[in-house]
């Protein structure tokens, strides 16, 4: 079952998660917020702040950071 996601932009947020939202949804990544820290597409978990990405039930990827987050969700057709 899948946890509500909360709003794409919300107050407080850093420049790192404003831009990633921004990105992903220039993109066109069915996006969504499970928490104020998290943003999921697909099984792909990224953590902006952090630059951790994970996939689900998987430790994290070594590789981190945004463009390396758009690469997952290229590799696996997420993106429109």
């Amino acid at each position: 079952m899948k946890k509500p996601s909360g709003p794409l932009h919300q107050d407080g947020d850093s420049q790192a998660m404003t831009t990633a939202v921004n990105q992903l949804v220039e993109l066109k990544a069915k996006l969504r917020r499970p928490s104020p820290y998290q943003l999921k597409v697909g099984c792909w978990n990224f953590w902006p702040d952090k630059e951790t990405i994970q996939r689900d039930s998987q430790c994290s990827a070594p590789e981190r950071g945004l463009e390396a987050f758009i690469g997952k969700l290229r590799e696996d057709n997420l993106l429109a």
